[in-house]
């Protein structure tokens, strides 16, 4: 099959092959040389090949692209003598006599004398500082008993100590937290025992979260006011 394919492909190649007449080739033109003169001066310049491609003298706007006009340049200079501004006598001070005209001038008053004012400083009484160490609760907090609470000698006053006391269901505290001290460390753990030692009043719970521990649970804030007491001092007069 293979050798029928190849031999069908040459008898087709063979069959359509050119056959034409052979012929020689001919001569290749040169250029050649004329003499120029009068006579030939038209036929030189229409077979110019840069005659309709370029801008040319003999063209069809050689005129008007080779010819250029030269125009005299001449800088424009404008001058006229100065015209200086009349000064108008008539308004000058015109500005300070309507200013006169338009306002009154007396003599300066003299400043008022301010008189002095005797203020006697007032002075606040001791009643206004308190006289014991007191405890106040937040988050609706309330004490099952009262707690009874001393006051410190120290040499600069002391700031109250902030205990956040979270509170069970039966009313004892399941945790404590010092938040900020009074700047005594006996105070401040002082203050931490007595909320151990705390016994809150009962929180209601809701028979639904009766088996719920955490529903029972309450934030609180107990803040120690320490009442400070200056130390006695020993030194002679």
């Amino acid at each position: 099959m293979l050798a029928l394919v190849f031999i069908a492909q040459l008898a087709i190649i063979f069959w359509l092959g050119a056959r034409g007449p052979i012929y020689a080739n001919g001569a290749a033109a040169v250029p050649g040389l004329r003499i120029a003169g009068p006579a030939w001066h038209e036929l030189l310049a229409l077979k110019d090949p840069t005659l309709f491609a370029l801008p040319h003298q003999q063209g069809f706007a050689g005129t008007a692209w080779l010819t250029v006009t030269n125009f005299g340049a001449e800088p424009y200079m404008w001058s006229e003598p100065p015209r200086w501004l009349t000064l108008p006598l008539d308004d000058l001070g015109a500005v300070f006599r309507h200013y006169i005209a338009t306002n009154q001038f007396g003599p300066p008053e003299a400043p008022a004398r301010l008189q002095p004012e005797f203020v006697s400083p007032e002075v606040s009484s001791g009643g206004d500082l308190p006289r014991e160490s007191r405890l106040h609760l937040t988050g609706g907090l309330t004490l099952a008993r009262p707690v009874v609470l001393a006051s410190w000698t120290n040499s600069e006053m002391l700031t109250n100590s902030v205990v956040q006391v979270l509170v069970g269901s039966e009313g004892r505290p399941e945790s404590i937290t010092l938040l900020s001290g009074s700047g005594l460390k006996e105070a401040d753990q002082t203050a931490l025992q007595e909320a151990i030692r705390a016994r809150f009043q009962r929180v209601s719970v809701p028979a639904a979260t009766a088996t719920d521990r955490a529903g029972g649970l309450k934030w609180g804030q107990m803040v120690f006011e320490w009442h400070t007491v200056p130390p006695v001092s020993t030194a002679s007069p």
